[in-house]
């Protein structure tokens, strides 16, 4: 879940640019106002390949959230 403004996520607050990772099977309620995207990564999706060991992330660049099957993170051009 991607807040794209402030929304009620389980009683949290969000605010735009905030994440909130669910893992299979586990069950929300979608916030009642606000903006958002809900971002999913269907079972059987190619997988990416790593970067190789020690390169560093871009400039600018920060880690959001840091999973065994995938990344998000916050790109500043």
């Amino acid at each position: 879940m991607l807040a794209l403004g402030p929304v009620e996520l389980s009683g949290q607050q969000m605010q735009r640019g905030d994440i909130k990772v669910f893992k299979a099977g586990e069950h929300y309620s979608p916030p009642k106002t606000g903006e958002y995207l809900e971002v999913l990564i269907k079972p059987g999706h190619p997988t990416v390949m790593a970067s190789a060991a020690g390169t560093p992330p871009a400039p600018g660049n920060k880690i959001l959230y840091d999973g065994k099957d995938f990344t998000v993170f916050e790109e500043k051009m």
